[in-house]
Parts: C-alpha cells; structure tokens; sequence
C-alpha cells in the first residue's frame, strides 16, 4: 500500500487517473470530487458544486479537466489544477448516471435516468445533440427505460439501458457545425437490464453485458449478435483489452472471465472473490488485470506467459 486517501465522508462511487499518471479523482456520495497527488497521496483539490452524490468522474483526454455527473440532474466541469468551475451542463431531468468526453475531448456525452442521452458543447455548455423517446410521443425512437452506461470511440456512442437495450449512434457534423445523432443500430437480445458496454477500439465490435448473465458482441451495424458468452448470474462490467484481442467480464457470479475477442472463446475464469465483482481494469501493457468487489477486496490476475 502506497497511499490511504482520506477525507470524503460518504461512499467512493468512482476513481480515475488522468492522462499523465500524475493526478487521481474520486468521486463521493457527499456531493465532491477529490483529487489527489499520485506521488505522495496528497489532496491536491476539492471539487465542488453538486448539491447531490457524484454518480462517476472522468479525466479530459488530453488535459488535466475533470468532468463528473450527479444525481442532482446536472454534469460539472473543473479545471483540476485551479479548482475552478469552467462549466455547469444543465437539461437532464433526471440522475446524470455516465458520461464521458469524447475520444477527442471536443464533446461531452451523458446519460441519465431520464431515459436520455445528450452530447454537450463544452466550450459554451450548450446542448448539441439530444437522444431521448419522449415517452410515447415518438415510441421506439430511443431508450424507453434509465440509461446505465455509455462507451464511446470516435463519433460511435454506445449506451445500454433497463429497458433491456443497447443503441450505437453515430454522432455526425454537417457543412455549418452542426451535429446530429443518427441510430445505427439496436441491440435487443438481452432480456434484462443492460449493466455494461464497450466499443472495441479498432474493429468497433459493440460488447453489452446483462443481468441476464449474457455478454453479447454485435458488429457495428448486425442486426443479431456476433457471439454470446455466458456468466452464471448477472454482468455487471465489460471491457476491451487495448495490448490483447480480449474481451474482460464481471459479473455477481464472484468471477472475471477472459473471452477470444473474435469469436468469444472462453480463455479464463478467475476465481477469488466472495461477492459480487463490480468493475475490472487492465494494464495499459496487457500483463495484469485488477478486480474490485463487494468483499471489500481488489484482486490483481496475471495472464499466463504462455
């Protein structure tokens, strides 16, 4: 143990580092964003502004901004260095449940409980593309139910719902500036609540995890799934694996699986934990994975040298 970050007072929801390696976020059901020196463990600033918890917390791709979300409808952005508030993105009507920057740091992209996913100018906060059904008034035209997660790479947006959905959209600019979202695909083999999704950052295959107990892979415009992994109870994280052609699972049956990127093959089923596993990152060289579960523990596995 290097460093025993101290000083929310409720629940950590969310942890990120930047770009550099240099800085960590928390995010904190007492409504703050902490950040925290790597080198030392210092609290460098405290983030506020959110008058509800902090849903997730993410890092600028390209600079030391901090973007986060709240159950109090509203998305905030700090620059980490000053501490300062640079924007505030007000329109969601419900709790903002994920968001994140796009690839290219230009857009922010949210979704929420309210059934909607928006992308946001972040230079004058504005609004630019909204994504919703309008409950009934235009049926089937997006999620029906909360939104629980989105992905994102390139102009691709991945969000997965409780209405037991998952849309890819692409997000596009006209000749003036201005932006649209068109659906391009609607995944919709699951039968319960999406949890988890991931777009594969070369071939753009779209991974959904269920609490069905599914991992389903799509390619970007299949009208049925490309292959079907199996857990024992609900997923609840899936990731993609940038240094290997994997894909990473975690679900409430206490495993990490290990599936082949192409054809989903099962490669691994780590085994340890005591509770439900809840999130799963890797190594930027590929060489380990670390879990994190309700048992109170994280677990580091390593891949096998062969």
């Amino acid at each position: 143990r290097l460093h025993t970050l101290e000083g929310h007072t409720d629940s950590v929801v969310d942890v990120k580092f930047n770009v550099a390696g240099t800085l960590l976020a928390s995010a904190g059901m007492d409504g703050l964003v902490k950040v925290w020196t790597v080198a030392d463990g210092a609290e460098a600033k405290t983030l506020d502004g959110p008058t509800e918890d902090i849903t997730w917390v993410q890092w600028h791709p390209k600079g030391d901004i901090v973007l986060a979300g709240s159950s109090d409808m509203s998305v905030w952005m700090w620059n980490a260095g000053t501490g300062d508030s640079m924007m505030v993105f007000s329109g969601h009507t419900d709790s903002v449940t994920c968001g994140s920057f796009s690839e290219d740091g230009r857009l922010v992209m949210t979704g929420s409980a309210d059934g909607s996913a928006r992308v946001w100018n972040p230079k004058d906060g504005n609004c630019v593309v909204t994504m919703q059904d309008a409950r009934g008034n235009s049926k089937g035209a997006f999620h029906e139910q909360a939104v629980q997660c989105l992905h994102t790479v390139g102009n691709l947006l991945l969000t997965g719902s409780e209405d037991a959905t998952a849309i890819l959209t692409q997000i596009t600019t006209d000749e003036y500036g201005g932006f649209a979202g068109k659906v391009i695909a609607r995944f919709r083999h699951h039968t319960h609540s999406v949890e988890a999704v991931a777009i594969h950052p070369v071939s753009h295959y779209c991974a959904t995890g269920s609490l069905d107990g599914k991992v389903m892979v799509y390619e970007s415009h299949a009208d049925a799934p490309r292959f079907v992994c199996a857990h024992d109870a609900g997923v609840t994280r899936v990731q993609w694996m940038r240094a290997r052609d994997v894909l990473l699972s975690a679900g409430m049956d206490r495993t990490v699986r290990v599936w082949d990127g192409r054809g989903g093959a099962p490669l691994a089923v780590w085994t340890g934990h005591r509770d439900v596993v809840f999130d799963v990152a890797a190594s930027a060289d590929g060489a380990h994975v670390v879990s994190g579960a309700d048992d109170n523990d994280a677990l580091c596995w390593q891949f096998s040298s062969a």
